[in-house]
């Protein structure tokens, strides 16, 4: 469990929605992450996932709604505290592992000493350092995933976006990265990734928002949303079985 207060809510989702010309891609959508928690988005797909992390990294704004980091909505600011994983990012071919991130925390105001720490201890957490001062463009997608994480932690952001992040990583990789991110929780940071790996949001997650269908269908701790739902009647079901009873059910309901 993490160290910092329950009542300490570092980021305000409220009632964001977007649509693309006439279809809603996601319908007045509400949470907040607490600091040092980690926050699973799960829903299937084109339920509104990547649309949420779009809006919460900066890249779109919704068409109403806002979201908030600590109070603050200026949008330079708000890019200034986070740090993104996207599974479609593509970092620079022709640049070395070192030569990235090294990029990465110099557009971010990072100190070259902190730099050059941060890529000694992280790249041999990750497995990296074999390959941190050979060109990217020889990575695998794995290696990829791994050096763009790195690019996204150099400033140590206060909130972690991640989508599908553990793409292409081996069991000992994923197992490093959980190990680094529950640290990194731990400090008082927070993350908020989105996974289709139930298994691993499991027994990562704090807590959990489940949309289906551009809706907000269930928030809470696996426990709580076991307890919200009267077909539960508060059994010890995987968040498998929950996930899947709550999504099949709202689009019967829906239909």
């Amino acid at each position: 469990m993490n160290l910092v207060s329950k009542d300490d809510y570092m980021l305000n989702v409220v009632n964001i929605s977007k649509s693309y010309g006439s279809i809603p891609a996601i319908k007045e959508i509400s949470f907040h992450i607490r600091s040092g928690e980690i926050l699973g988005l799960l829903g299937s797909n084109g339920a509104g996932k990547t649309t949420t992390l779009s809006i919460l990294s900066g890249l779109m704004k919704p068409d109403s709604g806002f979201v908030s980091l600590y109070e603050v909505e200026d949008p330079n600011e708000y890019k200034s505290q986070i740090g993104c994983v996207f599974d479609d990012l593509s970092p620079y071919d022709y640049l070395t592992g070192r030569e990235y991130v090294t990029f990465m925390g110099e557009l971010r105001g990072v100190p070259s000493n902190q730099i050059d720490l941060f890529i000694s201890d992280l790249s041999q957490l990750l497995f990296l350092e074999r390959k941190i001062d050979v060109l990217i463009k020889t990575y695998s997608k794995g290696m990829r995933q791994k050096i763009i994480l790195m690019g996204a932690l150099v400033h140590n952001p206060v909130l972690l976006i991640m989508d599908e992040p553990f793409t292409g990583l081996d069991p000992e990789s994923i197992k490093a990265i959980k190990d680094y991110l529950k640290a990194f929780t731990h400090k008082g940071n927070s993350i908020i990734f989105s996974t289709h790996i139930l298994e691993v949001a499991e027994k990562l997650c704090d807590r959990l928002v489940i949309i289906e269908k551009g809706n907000c269908i269930a928030t809470g701790s696996l426990e709580e949303i076991r307890l919200q739902d009267s077909q539960m009647n508060g059994n010890t079901l995987s968040l498998e079985e929950v996930f899947h009873m709550l999504t099949h059910s709202y689009s019967n309901f829906k239909k």
